[in-house]
């Protein structure tokens, strides 16, 4: 297994180690009303519950062919359940397929309320799409064996896009790159000034299918191979008589011959940093909704007033942050005594998730005055 493989084999089962705690504490938090018995269900938590209804392994990383392929699968599988819709293009052409789950026989997806879901805003964060994907599987294969689910699918819609940010997360899992990159939309730009545009990018230099850190020979430099001849590690006292090298930066060539290396790389603005609310020019430049990939989310979402939750499947952080409701002050009437109450209860029920879940993080939020009304 190359050096590669093992990485993402080890990012893969840290990362699915929450993905069942993450999907049913985000289930938990939509479930109301009594279940309904059925005669198809099963009572029993450690009887079938539909795994093998269609087969999938969540030991592995998917490019786009593949995650969009199991999309369709799913959709043709359990057409009662699923439809399968473009939301619209990437930059790069790419359709940003999204899966709408819930039961037709109880009514229109957007008769109901909503959930939205998403993966991998940010390129590298593949983990993301996994999740997503787990999500869709879980709620299909399950449907007809779990009492729980299928009250949920019943009376819920489901939205759910696995890929947000295509042509990034399909590069990350089909091509050599860094752990942080390709991590943005790959909107043309030129980083060093000097007319070009991405023209000086990282490159697997010896061909292993991996870019990592390049190191040259050098009687003066600051590294030295470790003992087991596999890294490099500073050298620690000076006097030390050992083969010396200097890093020299990130693997590539100087393709533009300016003396420097991958300084002029793929890549635009944060994605997660796009949308209109707390856009910045440094992180979301040009101006909100730039990107194709987060415009198409943003009008998507802007036609179906019925989402009323999101969860959004990011890398590393070890933890689930839930939007806390904000403190809204508004006039002195029904409206507002509903709404306190209905703050109120949404608070209760977040802080009932931190206890069940050691993962949950509720992040408190305050709304701008001019938005208090």
């Amino acid at each position: 297994m190359s050096r590669s493989s093992r990485r993402r084999a080890m990012k893969t089962r840290k990362t699915l180690i929450g993905i069942a705690a993450a999907a049913a504490l985000m289930l938990a938090f939509l479930v109301t009303g009594p279940v309904v018995a059925q005669s198809k269900l099963q009572t029993n938590p450690g009887g079938y519950h539909g795994e093998l209804d269609y087969p999938m392994s969540w030991k592995r990383y998917y490019g786009y062919e593949e995650w969009t392929r199991i999309m369709r699968e799913l959709q043709n599988k359990y057409p009662q359940l699923a439809d399968i819709q473009s939301i619209g293009k990437s930059r790069m052409g790419r359709d940003q397929l999204l899966l709408t789950i819930t039961a037709k026989s109880t009514g229109k997806p957007e008769a109901k309320r909503a959930m939205w879901v998403d993966g991998a805003i940010h390129g590298n964060e593949i983990n993301g799409v996994t999740c997503s994907l787990y999500l869709a599987w879980y709620l299909l294969t399950r449907y007809d064996y779990d009492p729980f689910v299928h009250a949920l699918v019943d009376a819920t819609t489901f939205y759910i896009l696995p890929g947000l940010n295509v042509d990034a997360n399909d590069s990350y899992a089909n091509f050599p790159n860094t752990e942080n990159n390709p991590r943005e939309p790959y909107r043309p730009a030129d980083d060093d000034g000097d007319g070009l545009f991405d023209e000086d990018q990282t490159e697997d230099v010896d061909g292993d299918g991996e870019l990592s850190v390049m190191y040259v020979e050098d009687p003066a430099g600051e590294f030295k191979l470790s003992p087991d001849k596999r890294r490099f590690v500073r050298v620690a006292d000076p006097r030390e008589e050992v083969r010396r090298f200097r890093r020299i930066g990130g693997e590539g060539f100087d393709n533009d011959g300016d003396g420097l290396i991958n300084e002029d790389d793929i890549g635009g603005p944060d994605p997660n940093r796009n949308f209109p609310y707390g856009w910045s020019i440094a992180d979301g430049y040009p101006y909100p909704m730039s990107e194709a990939e987060t415009r198409n989310v943003f009008e998507f979402q802007l036609r179906c007033p019925n989402i009323f939750a999101s969860f959004h499947f990011h890398n590393t952080g070890r933890l689930i942050m839930f939007q806390a409701p904000p403190a809204v002050r508004a006039p002195a009437g029904p409206t507002s005594e509903m709404g306190q109450r209905q703050q109120q209860m949404a608070q209760q029920r977040l802080e009932e998730m931190k206890k069940a879940d050691k993962y949950a993080y509720v992040a408190p939020r305050q709304v701008a005055p001019e938005y208090q009304h």
